[in-house]
């Protein structure tokens, strides 16, 4: 198992919703064109791993995975705010994801921190903490 696997994991989860709603998503190193319009970013924050037997197999991947709203400067904040709270429900806390080989747990809120305003992007980040290990 790796930290491929648990991006692969989370991204499907939003990248299945997100295609139901008819927004895009840029994903970490994949060639993305800005729409002009309301687009979601997926960032994976992984910690260090840990392994917790003493035959050092059993392996904890851990850390904290954000998806960033970006909207259009002047967009207003209802509408970002609106699919925020959707992600929320989304990836609420004990949500539990599996491949059929990893487990993936969120444990943490999904939490909204402040927008930051850049040139002709508003972007509102949503960052919830994880936990994943082998079935």
């Amino acid at each position: 198992m790796s930290t491929g696997r648990v991006i692969a994991l989370l991204e499907h989860h939003l990248g299945a919703w997100a295609a139901q709603k008819g927004f895009p998503v840029a994903s970490q190193n994949v060639q993305f064109s800005d729409t002009g319009g309301l687009y979601l970013q997926s960032h994976l924050l992984p910690a260090t791993t840990e392994c917790l037997d003493l035959a050092q197999v059993s392996r904890v991947y851990h850390g904290v995975y954000q998806i960033t709203l970006c909207a259009p400067t002047g967009s207003g904040q209802a509408q970002v705010q609106a699919i925020a709270d959707d992600l929320i429900s989304l990836f609420d806390l004990g949500t539990l994801l599996t491949d059929g080989i990893i487990r993936c747990a969120i444990i943490s809120v999904p939490t909204v921190f402040t927008g930051i305003t850049h040139c002709h992007t508003y972007s509102l980040p949503l960052s919830m903490r994880y936990r994943a290990y082998v079935i």
